[in-house]
């Protein structure tokens, strides 16, 4: 048993930090969307804790496809004088795996 999670565990801008350039006031973060399943699991072969953090597959949807559509990864400007989000873009290409599937 688990939780689905969104964004993932490693998904939201907080995790990975940005970079600012100070002479515009602009941050450009990173930030991924991934729906997967989360739960707490026994493992005593990969570690003493009682517990660990088990992240299932986004491929989840029907087909094994994930459940959210691309992108999966986008770049956000934020300007800090503002908090206005400038502009976002993707960050990367939607998978072959998911482009090309045919039912």
């Amino acid at each position: 048993m688990g939780t689905l999670i969104l964004p993932d565990a490693v998904g939201g801008a907080n995790w990975q930090g940005g970079v600012l350039d100070p002479e515009t006031g602009m941050l450009y973060v990173s930030s991924s969307t991934v729906l997967r399943p989360m739960s707490l699991e026994s493992a005593p072969d990969l570690s003493d804790m009682d517990y660990i953090a088990y992240m299932g597959s986004s491929r989840i949807g029907p087909y094994g496809l994930p459940l959210v559509k691309p992108p999966y990864g986008r770049i956000t400007a934020i300007d800090l004088n503002t908090g206005d989000h400038k502009w976002m873009i993707a960050n990367a290409d939607t998978p072959d795996w998911v482009k090309m599937f045919r039912h």
